[in-house]
């Protein structure tokens, strides 16, 4: 107990929470009450993992002594080194005192053990209770009393509670039973009591389930589609990585020396390490944690082999001391274990995996940014560091199914997108916070934050790289950095506009033009620029915005580009400031101009083709109306074309020429003309001579009939023409 205690609270806290640390422990101060932790946590599990019971553990000394991740992580603790004590408890029962001692100092010593009786996570509380389960089960088995029974009743329904994972305590019962023959000592009269008082104590998880069942069912259907891209030898790997060489051996052997002994007194440990590792091994989401429930049968089979090697050598080399050589090689065992394990212990005691996020949520809350908004490289839970320890109103980055808790309390699903992992937290939320101003920090930590993801290293490090784009995409600055040992370990950046790329827009009015910039960098100098000339200068507001008024560039043509660029070089442009424009209209014979937008008062000269018909004066306000006798030749490409003497420069098009057309019906002909002068008499001729004159109407058409000359040949032209001079000549008439 004392080596077990000593490696599992040394240096506790000297670094700060993972993100499933911080939603446990902000759990628990929400169960004590404390002020203002219902804004980013709720009381319930956003997966299928568990009621609540180590939140309320720990939620009974928040009371007594306040909230903090000492005291979280004491609990964990405290329970690790409670289960060493049950682990000795069980060997005493199983096997003999050696045994006990030898399986007690093997999980006293696990690395694996001791780095997550460290974390404020569930598993050391679930490994607390299955192991507990296993004393109650055992002890009923070798006194027969009907009170080790309903203990084991009443613990596995708490050990469910703290995580659902523990109902395999049921099947390693039921087997151990069976195999066992204690069936038979399983009357009605024996088990409606357990029952009954099991019944009792899953209450809390009932009504949980009956007031919230709608919620704990969406978590639920999201959390069984979660997998984890890992191989089948993760679980190996960790205690590989935990462990080290000496102890997976060790390990190792207790395995296979109990494989080959065939030991009734076997048969628990067995059925409850194939029960658990089985299980993990199917079950597709993985976890670093969750083998721990399987440690202490490990440890009780190990325990056993070892004293067995023990007591065998003993009893060969010195037959006569055989118990005292056995006591003296228990201890060299235990010494050399625990040597061989300080590599080991001191990894555990100084996982740095978190480091840096506790001191950045502090950083942030001393800069005052508890509701400006960060968010962080996460897997669904980092961004609850922050929350915990600054009371920072804090989002995730990352790909992932779990639901998030915003700020406030809402709840947010991510969309389902079939066996892939959605990626609302990539491609939606991160830009709209941001544009909405609800995020201020994008918090880039050096280490993973909690569990793995749902994803392979190489996604992973895709969605690193992701954050990192948003970063500059939204112009972040490095504000302050977290060193941990000298080495930068969290790097906190402000972002320094709103919108991934800046917008413009324009109103026109006065003969001035209003610009109206977004997504700029805050407070930044504005250089405008038109057709490759500034124009004028400004600055962005504290959100990045700038409303810019400045007159009508001269000269201006609508296809020319306004670009706005801030000090950092982000540009936006649009094309369409106003022009001069020129319209006209046909009244009388007369072409009616009127233009807009040229130099004031200034001199304006008007052109039709190659020719000048015209020069005036613009009124103050750019204006001016001339009209001009219509052309006698016309074309609808032809320009009418204003310019004055600063290079505005408009035209209109579309004053179109006479047309002619003629239909023949035996030796009748038909005439039909159009865009000739309106209301004025048209003189129709074939070949010189007058055949026919008619009045055009109000839009300058006409029609008219005359009988076709004998003498009529193809070559023949048949003309109109009006009192101006404007004429159309046709070919193709013949008397038939």
């Amino acid at each position: 107990m004392a080596v077990s205690a000593f490696v599992r609270l040394w240096r506790l806290s000297e670094v700060g929470f993972r993100g499933d640390e911080a939603v446990y422990a902000g759990q628990a101060a929400l169960l004590a009450h404390s002020g203002g932790m219902d804004r980013w946590f709720i009381l319930s599990s956003r997966g299928n993992s568990n009621f609540l019971v180590y939140q309320w553990i720990v939620s009974v000394v928040y009371r007594l002594v306040g909230v903090s991740d000492t005291t979280a992580r004491v609990v964990s603790a405290i329970l690790s080194v409670l289960t060493v004590v049950l682990v000795y408890a069980i060997g005493r029962l199983l096997y003999d005192r050696r045994s006990a001692f030898l399986a007690g100092l093997v999980l006293a010593v696990s690395g694996y053990a001791i780095g997550l009786g460290r974390l404020a996570l569930l598993d050391s509380t679930v490994s607390f209770f299955v192991t507990l389960a296993m004393l109650c089960l055992i002890k009923w088995h070798v006194s027969n009393s009907s009170r080790w029974l309903m203990g084991l009743a009443v613990v596995t329904a708490v050990a469910t509670q703290a995580k659902v994972t523990s109902v395999l305590i049921i099947p390693v019962a039921v087997v151990f039973v069976a195999v066992t023959g204690d069936w038979r000592r399983l009357t009605p009269r024996r088990v409606l009591p357990p029952l009954l008082i099991s019944i009792a104590a899953l209450a809390p998880a009932a009504m949980q389930i009956l007031g919230h069942h709608e919620a704990l069912a969406s978590f639920l259907s999201t959390s069984t589609k979660r997998r984890s891209g890992v191989s089948w030898t993760f679980y190996l790997e960790q205690l590989w990585t935990s462990e080290g060489l000496l102890m997976c051996v060790v390990l190792g052997i207790g395995v296979l020396l109990t494989a080959l002994r065939r030991d009734r007194r076997d048969l628990l440990p067995a059925i409850w390490l194939v029960a658990f590792v089985l299980f993990l091994q199917v079950y597709p989401l993985k976890g670093f944690n969750y083998l721990l429930p399987a440690i202490p049968p490990l440890t009780l089979m190990t325990g056993r082999s070892v004293s067995d090697l023990i007591g065998r050598l003993a009893r060969v080399r010195i037959p006569r001391l055989a118990t005292r050589a056995a006591a003296v090689a228990t201890a060299v065992v235990a010494v050399v274990l625990c040597a061989t394990q300080v590599p080991a212990i001191g990894v555990a005691i100084a996982d740095q995996s978190s480091a840096g996020m506790r001191e950045a949520a502090y950083w942030l809350k001393s800069q005052g940014a508890q509701h400006a908004g960060a968010m962080t490289l996460s897997h669904g839970s980092g961004q609850y560091t922050l929350s915990f320890y600054g009371g920072i109103d804090a989002y995730p980055y990352g790909r992932f199914r779990i639901a998030t808790v915003m700020p406030g309390g809402q709840l947010v699903q991510t969309t389902a997108r079939g066996d892939q992992v959605p990626v609302d937290w990539v491609d939606y939320w991160p830009a709209r916070l941001i544009q909405d101003g609800r995020v201020s920090y994008l918090v880039y930590g050096t280490r993973p934050l909690d569990d793995p993801p749902e994803q392979n290293q190489v996604a992973n490090t895709v969605t690193e790289r992701q954050f990192r784009s948003l970063i500059q995409t939204f112009g972040g600055r490095l504000v302050h950095t977290v060193y941990w040992h000298h080495e930068a370990r969290v790097y906190i950046y402000r972002v320094s506009k709103n919108l991934a790329k800046p917008t413009l827009q324009s109103e026109i009015a006065d003969n001035h033009v209003t610009l109206t910039a977004r997504g700029f960098v805050a407070s930044s100098a504005l250089s405008v620029t038109y057709h490759g000339a500034v124009v004028a200068h400004s600055a962005t507001n504290a959100d990045g915005t700038a409303t810019i008024k400045l007159p009508v560039p001269d000269p201006g043509q609508s296809q020319y580009h306004v670009v706005v660029t801030d000090a950092e070089g982000n540009a936006a442009s649009l094309t369409g400031l106003p022009s001069s424009k020129l319209v006209y209209t046909i009244v009388n014979g007369q072409v009616q101009v009127y233009g807009v937008r040229f130099s004031p008062q200034g001199n304006i000269k008007l052109t039709y083709g190659l020719n000048t018909v015209g020069i005036t004066h613009a009124q103050p306000d750019g204006s001016f109306r001339w009209k001009f006798r219509l052309p006698t030749t016309t074309h609808s490409r032809y320009r009418i074309r204003a310019t004055d003497d600063f290079g505005h420069v408009a035209w209109a098009i579309g004053l179109q020429s006479p047309s002619l057309a003629f239909v023949e019906s035996g030796n009748k002909a038909s005439v039909t003309g159009a865009h000739y002068l309106p209301n004025s008499l048209v003189t129709v001729t074939y070949h010189g001579q007058r055949v026919a004159s008619v009045q055009s109407d109000n839009s300058g058409s006409f029609r008219a009939a005359f009988d076709v000359p004998r003498t009529a040949v193809p070559s023949y032209q048949l003309s109109a023409e009006d009192p101006i001079g404007r004429r159309m000549t046709v070919t193709g008439l013949v008397y038939k």
